[in-house]
């Protein structure tokens, strides 16, 4: 039995005495409309026989003032009179039109108003006049008359009310007998509905019962299995490696797996009730901030949450550090409303080790390319020198001279400028740090130009000015320099490189919530063949490669690890060429990196010092454009020239006819 068929059962069984109850208050209700006419009319005859009393009463008032006044003289004693003349007219009309209002014998009423009126003409007026004329009446005829009315109106008067009184006697009977056959009918319809209510009621009850056994049986099977299934959530929790820990709404810790008490360090016991930032203290790798607890909202409003693992530091009591992931999920009741929170803690310092170790072997090897790079870039430029200088040694007119020292001082100028590159990608930051993102492209642009332009491949910059974003330069060089290498590699001779970084504001929702957190965006674009679809979710995996033997397969990985610890995001975009569109193909790598929580540098920092300015003029050259300088670990790009903010060509000429990849 169901829920809805137990209410429709328990409905039942109380609405059959509901029922009973109407079915009696409706015998009641006919019985009481029967008995009123009987009470109206006791009412009636109550007020009649009320009346006739009063009657007689005031015609007693009349004949005995009649009678002092006569023996007295007295105009005192001849007040009853008086008083009860127009009292005794009024009540008699009255007591006739109720006696006619209940279909009563008139003739008796009509005999005592016709009698009392000629009394009071025949009797009693000469009495009072021959009293007030000082006449002695002895006229013995009179006083008989007078003692006769009275006698006749009293036997009238009395008739009257015996007869009123008889009549309500036989009505109060009656309506008796009606009680008494009301009483009878609702006590046989109170047994009979006892009767059939107590069976119906023996019926559903059982019914009730046998419900009531089955779901409790069915209560004891469902706690059971949900018994069991906790001991196996619990057992499952216990034995995964994963650290797993469940919160109530307020953030305190009710559950801890064994990998999250090894983790933290503290048991379950006495880490029950705490709050989850006191058992782990969490800090932020960037900022070197302690993480705060996630602020869910209080009513669900998208069941599926989903949040990506957040990458931090857990420092122990015991000052043990370990690299930990950390993803938490919201926990909703039936109604929508926030109970409570589960959290899951990896530990990746292993992980992190191996990646780091890959990550210098894949440094090495970016430094053993760069290295012959650069010691090809470098010795162009000297080995120009060392002509120049033969030719100015040799001797040559003062004319010949000087373009020959601007000559020779423009090749050192690239010397300069190659070799302050390197050591930039030498220097290493050990926390986050303010950075001009345009800089640190266009210093890695710089060692690569030759190799670009000897490849015969054309890159085009867009670098916004004052692009800044906390991070680490030497591993965002890293990032730069893997993504236009991979772009080259791809790219045929007479093709485009184009290269756009600016600043994202950040936006903000009806809800007055971030839809976009500030920060700066970087696209590197090419016009190479595209990535089959079929291998782009593979792109990022360690040791996947399109290059055969000469790739290692780190690259990629690599560089979506170093994004993601500037917690940015990497996303490809690719086309391959198609018969309807022979010439639409290339890849566009998307980097987002958030400002961070470093701020922006003031006016005073973004000015020179002098001997900044004075190093940087020593370096200008005739065909230079940007002087990059390093100032406190951080790259900058001072504007000599036409600047960064201006699109700039690595390539002597560039084609019209090859068309170029949107990085709108």
């Amino acid at each position: 039995m169901n829920l809805k068929q137990l209410n429709r059962l328990l409905t039942q069984t109380l609405f059959l005495p509901v029922i009973g109850l109407v079915l009696v208050a409706a015998a009641l209700g006919w019985q009481v409309l029967a008995v009123r006419p009987l009470i109206q009319d006791v009412h009636a005859t109550d007020q009649s026989l009320e009346t006739a009393r009063t009657v007689s009463s005031l015609t007693s008032n009349e004949a005995r003032g009649v009678r002092d006044y006569q023996r007295t003289l007295k105009e005192t004693t001849l007040q009853p009179y008086e008083f009860a003349m127009e009292p005794l007219v009024q009540e008699m009309n009255t007591l006739r039109d109720q006696l006619a209002a209940q279909s009563a014998d008139m003739e008796p009423i009509n005999d005592l108003i016709d009698l009392h009126n000629d009394w009071s003409e025949k009797v009693a007026t000469p009495i009072i006049k021959a009293a007030r004329d000082r006449v002695s009446l002895s006229d013995s005829q009179i006083n008989s008359a007078d003692r006769a009315d009275m006698d006749k109106m009293v036997t009238i008067e009395s008739g009257i009310i015996a007869t009123l009184q008889s009549k309500r006697s036989a009505l109060i009977d009656r309506w008796q007998q009606v009680m008494l056959r009301t009483i009878e009918v609702v006590i046989l319809s109170a047994l009979f509905g006892a009767l059939i209510l107590g069976l119906f009621a023996n019926n559903r009850m059982h019914r009730v019962s046998d419900a009531y056994q089955n779901t409790m049986g069915a209560l004891r099977s469902t706690a059971q299995a949900t018994y069991e299934s906790e001991q196996r959530l619990r057992a499952t929790l216990t034995s995964i490696g994963e650290g797993v820990v469940v919160c109530d709404d307020d953030g305190r810790i009710e559950l801890l797996n064994t990998a999250a008490q090894r983790l933290s360090g503290w048991t379950q016991a006495a880490a029950s009730h705490r709050h989850m930032e006191l058992v782990f203290p969490l800090i932020d790798e960037l900022t070197n901030e302690p993480i705060g607890p996630t602020q869910f909202t209080t009513a669900a409003q998208d069941r599926a949450v989903s949040l990506t693992p957040r990458s931090a530091l857990l420092v122990r009591s015991d000052g043990v550090e370990y690299f930990v992931e950390r993803s938490e999920a919201p926990i909703y009741d039936r109604a929508g409303y926030l109970t409570g929170s589960v959290t899951v803690i990896s530990d990746v310092t292993e992980r992190r080790r191996t990646q780091a170790a890959l990550l210098a072997s894949e440094k090495l090897a970016v430094a053993g390319r760069l290295a012959a790079t650069i010691a090809h870039e470098i010795h162009n430029p000297l080995d120009s020198v060392v002509n120049l200088l033969y030719m100015i040694k040799q001797g040559t007119s003062e004319e010949e001279r000087e373009e020959f020292v601007d000559m020779a001082q423009s090749e050192l100028a690239r010397v300069t400028n190659i070799s302050r590159a390197m050591l930039g990608m030498h220097r290493e930051s050990r926390i986050p740090i303010l950075l001009d993102i345009s800089a640190i492209m266009h210093s890695v642009l710089i060692l690569l130009e030759r190799s670009l332009a000897k490849s015969g491949i054309y890159v085009i910059t867009e670098l916004t000015p004052e692009a800044f974003a906390s991070g680490y330069p030497a591993e965002l060089r890293q990032v730069f320099t893997n993504l236009l290498t991979n772009a080259a590699d791809a790219s045929e001779p007479n093709t485009t490189i184009r290269v756009k970084i600016y600043n994202q504001a950040a936006t903000k929702t009806a809800e007055d919530e971030f839809a976009t957190i500030p920060g700066v965006v970087i696209k590197v674009a090419d016009q190479g063949s595209g990535i089959r679809p079929e291998i782009r979710d593979d792109l990022f995996r360690p040791f996947f490669t399109t290059k055969g033997e000469q790739g290692s397969g780190l690259g990629l990985w690599i560089t979506k690890g170093i994004i993601e610890k500037h917690a940015g995001t990497i996303a490809v975009d690719s086309t391959i060429a198609t018969e309807e569109a022979p010439n639409d193909h290339g890849t566009t790598f998307t980097i987002f990196l958030p400002r961070g929580t470093a701020g922006l540098p003031t006016d005073a920092e973004l000015q020179p010092s002098e001997a900044e300015v004075v190093e940087a003029a020593e370096l200008i050259s005739t065909k230079s454009s940007n002087t990059t300088l390093i100032t406190n670990g951080a790259i900058r790009t001072r504007p000599f020239g036409r600047g960064l903010g201006r699109t700039r060509r690595f390539a002597p000429r560039m084609r019209n006819d090859v068309p170029l990849p949107p990085l709108e």
